[in-house]
């Protein structure tokens, strides 16, 4: 923990001290015995988190995150050793929040060559009001949710 805080401390400081350009971000990271990194993450100047990353020993990246300003996850990415994407234990690959006004108006899962597999749709109250799931290669509304909650399969 010690080791956090310092880098933590070492790289406000470096900010300030530069006196070049504008400092927009800071980052925090945390290391393996090794000495390579294990965890980083990125704030604003605000202090909100915007990106977080997990790192295996060899310096390969094993998952990544972002956040918006307020936040939100807007994304979610798993990799395996080569750098390309990897299905998580959710099923899923990568995962894509948006949102509007702060509230979630679409959640979008993708599998491990990047297509789009599920989309979940969401009213302004926030209640979830149609899933969208990929065919052989496009996604395809299968099912969709009645304004009453009631879950429908599209047949046509």
């Amino acid at each position: 923990m010690m080791c956090i805080l310092i880098a933590f401390c070492l790289v406000i400081a470096a900010a300030h001290a530069s006196g070049e350009g504008t400092v927009e971000s800071l980052s925090q990271y945390e290391y393996w015995d090794s000495g390579s990194i294990k965890k980083r993450e990125v704030y604003d100047l605000r202090g909100y988190l915007r990106q977080k990353a997990s790192y295996r020993e060899d310096g390969s990246i094993v998952k990544a995150e972002t956040f918006d300003g307020l936040g939100n996850k807007t994304e979610e990415i798993y990799y395996d050793h080569k750098g390309h994407l990897r299905y998580g234990i959710d099923g899923w690959a990568a995962m894509r929040w948006i949102y509007e006004d702060n509230r979630l108006v679409a959640q979008i899962a993708y599998d491990d060559t990047g297509k789009a597999i599920k989309r979940l749709l969401f009213s302004p109250s926030g209640r979830l009001i149609a899933r969208q799931y990929r065919d052989e290669e496009n996604i395809d509304p299968a099912e969709f949710i009645n304004t009453i909650g009631i879950i429908q399969r599209n047949n046509d």
